[in-house]
């Protein structure tokens, strides 16, 4: 009977264990980074708490709006433990973000920290990607408008793309592949036209009633070849040396480019250098 009973206990011990972790509780109140201290430390030393002041825990200029004259088009005010003292130990940062029209906070990860946005002003696209490649590492993305919030989950690559959306009149899309077009859909303004350069080989993947019905946006398309016959003038053209005569204008001169077209101050096509000058700073 006895032994019953302690077979009885063991199994419950089983079934009942768990684990759990947690940061350790900090060993005072808080850690004021020391700017002058000479001891070596990971991170700052901690001021003598009778020197603290409620300045050493205040930070203002995030109401500021910086500068996005940039490759990428976007300005990071960052607000740290080496800005604010008080945030020392404190495992937590905050920081302002100034995106121009269809301006890149290109992907990037922070390995052992989360992130969340909010958006204060303006429409963002934004998400990430996840780590599983057993899954096929999928792709969580969000329009988000002013008032939304949105989570990156720790060591993920991320993104954030000013998309401008409902400020565009047309759009001509020239990719080859099959693609979601949805995306583009939302950047129309209403009764906006987004243009197919040659018949896709497969149907188009989109979400029609968010994207296009509100607005009364639509889609059109060229009959003069599809995406093969385009593909095979374009071969034709490098094998026998044919390029045309075009301009191309950087990233950070499109603004520019704008103005000369409006003045009539084109004499060839403009190219956008995307791939020499968007880039990661």
């Amino acid at each position: 009977m006895a032994a019953r009973i302690i077979l009885g206990v063991a199994l419950l011990a089983l079934v009942s264990s768990h684990a759990s972790a947690s940061d350790p509780s900090p060993l005072q109140d808080f850690c004021v980074a020391d700017y002058d201290s000479n001891v070596f430390v990971n991170g700052f030393a901690c001021k003598k708490p009778k020197d603290v002041t409620a300045d050493d825990f205040y930070f203002t200029g995030l109401d500021q709006t910086a500068s996005t004259a940039n490759r990428l088009g976007a300005n990071i005010t960052l607000v740290t433990a080496n800005r604010l003292p008080g945030l020392n130990t404190l495992g937590v940062a905050m920081s302002r973000v100034d995106y121009a029209p269809f301006a890149l906070n290109p992907p990037h990860s922070h390995p052992h920290a989360s992130e969340i946005l909010h958006v204060a002003e303006g429409t963002l696209y934004a998400g990430f990607v996840t780590s599983n490649t057993a899954q096929g590492n999928r792709l969580f993305a969000k329009k988000l408008k002013k008032g939304d919030a949105f989570v990156f989950p720790q060591g993920l690559i991320h993104f954030q793309f000013n998309a401008a959306m409902g400020s565009m009149d047309g759009i001509i899309d020239t990719v080859s592949v099959a693609h979601d077009i949805t995306p583009l859909m939302f950047l129309l303004e209403p009764r906006g036209k987004l243009i197919m350069a040659g018949a896709p080989a497969k149907p188009l993947h989109w979400t029609p009633f968010l994207s296009s019905w509100v607005g009364e946006k639509s889609v059109a398309g060229t009959c003069a070849g599809g995406v093969k016959d385009t593909q095979e003038m374009i071969d034709f053209a490098a094998e026998h040396n044919i390029a045309a005569d075009i301009e191309l204008v950087s990233m950070d001169r499109v603004n520019e480019a704008m103005e000369r077209l409006g003045k009539g101050d084109v004499r060839y096509r403009f190219v956008i250098d995307i791939g020499n000058t968007l880039t990661a700073a």
